[in-house]
């Protein structure tokens, strides 16, 4: 695909970067997003937070316990370690959940 690696698109969709998306030759903003909503479900969770041209990215830690526990309750990468940046990361998993729903 003229957008980038597999890997790239995968994440773009997994992140619901509709944006990345239309830059394909012949993609306009309609059809991008409905790209993202078919194949949302299809590609996994995203391996890296935040718009997939974007310098930094962070990358999913498969070993976060507590990340991972609040994307099973159903939160984005996003808004997971967005609940879990003012988390003590040395509590127990458990408490750190319960932290992160709290804010």
């Amino acid at each position: 695909m003229s957008l980038g690696d597999a890997e790239q698109v995968r994440n773009a969709i997994a992140n619901a970067d509709s944006g990345f998306v239309q830059k394909a030759t012949g993609v306009g903003k309609k059809t991008a997003e409905r790209v993202v909503v078919d194949l949302s479900d299809k590609v996994g969770l995203p391996t890296h937070y935040g718009r997939t041209e974007a310098p930094l990215q962070t990358e999913l830690n498969t070993s976060d316990e507590a990340l991972e526990a609040l994307m099973a309750l159903g939160y984005t990468l996003a808004d997971a370690t967005k609940a879990l940046e003012n988390v003590d990361a040395n509590l127990p998993t458990a408490q750190r959940v319960t932290e992160a729903l709290k804010n």
